[in-house]
């Protein structure tokens, strides 16, 4: 039963570590995209 909840624990980790992982991400691609366009390519 133990092993059970600790699975459930980490997908509910799992999932905010994604949404914190997926923010930072958009991030990154905003500042990339921010650096090809003010270097010309857009």
């Amino acid at each position: 039963m133990t092993h059970l909840r600790h699975r459930k624990e980490t997908e509910k980790n799992g999932r905010e570590l994604r949404r914190i992982l997926m923010k930072k991400g958009y991030e990154r691609v905003g500042l990339a995209y921010r650096e090809l366009i003010g270097s010309g390519w857009g």
